[in-house]
């Protein structure tokens, strides 16, 4: 089979080493990978065959930069990861199959618009009767208190984190424990606060600045992350703990 160009963004960030790894040991063919990052500091130049740095995804010449990379580099596949890029992208697949490279992302721009936003996609999963978590929506600090309430606080942990967010960016798990006595007992990972800290922490922001919250119950268990690839709804891998896990 004839080897593959990748464009891989935001090369910087520390998953991408295995997840070159899991690319180049594919077992089917030989795949060349395209680096691209603002920060040309990081390990991307060291584990990408090419690298290129760019602007933030945020610049209005974000996508034209990463186009005309695409061009020269002549990318069969530009694999666009992140929230903003991905719908960026999404929106633009006919762009990039004018210049001979396919666009993958985690679905249209309609589905987008709701998995990246936290509170969009708990309402459609209560539209469509799916089983999810309790939560309240926040709009504001004075909301915070009766939300944790609502949610079963003080007999209850619960989690809050933004709307809008990457990974585990910004959770806060809302606890009346003793958590000077917890941190004797045991070293945990998880971000607890107590609700009142929670509530001073975000206290001096204005209103007009205000960034809408999900509120929502505690499931117990190992607090990690995972990313996953998927075809048809069939998993090809993921990463779960930093470590790549392939699926068969």
């Amino acid at each position: 089979m004839r080897k593959l160009n990748l464009l891989l963004p935001s090369i910087n960030r520390v998953t991408h080493p295995s997840l070159c790894k899991c690319f180049r040991n594919n077992g089917e063919r030989e795949i060349r990978i395209i680096g691209i990052d603002m920060n040309q500091g990081g390990i991307g130049p060291q584990i990408a065959d090419v690298f290129y740095q760019v602007p933030p995804r945020t610049s209005p010449i974000y996508l034209e930069t990463v186009l005309e990379i695409c061009k020269k580099e002549k990318v069969d596949v530009y694999y666009a990861l992140g929230e903003e890029e991905a719908f960026s992208a999404s929106k633009n697949k006919s762009v990039f199959d004018a210049v001979g490279t396919k666009v993958i992302t985690p679905g249209t721009p309609e589905m987008l618009a709701i998995a990246t936003n936290k509170c969009r996609w708990h309402d459609f999963f209560e539209e469509k009767g799916i089983p999810h978590a309790n939560y309240k929506k926040i709009g504001s600090v004075d909301l915070i208190r009766t939300a944790a309430f609502e949610l079963g606080y003080p007999n209850q942990d619960v989690v809050f984190k933004p709307a809008v967010s990457k990974g585990g960016r910004g959770t806060r798990i809302i606890t009346s424990k003793d958590l000077s006595q917890e941190y004797y007992a045991t070293v945990s990972s998880e971000p607890k606060m107590s609700l009142e800290s929670f509530i001073e922490m975000l206290s001096p922001i204005k209103q007009s600045e205000f960034k809408p919250l999900v509120g929502m119950e505690y499931l117990p268990g190992t607090f990690y992350s995972v990313d996953i690839i998927s075809r048809r709804r069939s998993t090809i891998c993921h990463t779960e703990d930093k470590n790549i896990r392939v699926s068969k």
